[in-house]
């Protein structure tokens, strides 16, 4: 018999779609929260997503703070 996924944060079942779980203090589970955000669609659109998170990572390390040598 096969079992329903489940949350890791709460325990409870994660459902075919998309759901928001509370903890037993009436709080939104966060792993719920983090799911349920992560599958709706972006408000604006954004060519940021063309980047992983590890090329925008890479350039930070090699930025410069340029903003200080026009104070």
């Amino acid at each position: 018999m096969a079992r329903g996924a489940v949350c890791i944060g709460c325990g409870q079942p994660t459902g075919p779609g998309p759901r928001l779980n509370r903890l037993l203090d009436g709080r939104p589970c966060p792993s719920c929260s983090d799911r349920l955000l992560e599958s709706l669609p972006p408000v604006l659109p954004s060519s940021a997503e063309q980047y992983s998170f590890e090329d925008r990572s890479d350039d930070a390390e090699d930025a410069s703070d340029d903003y200080l040598d026009g104070a």
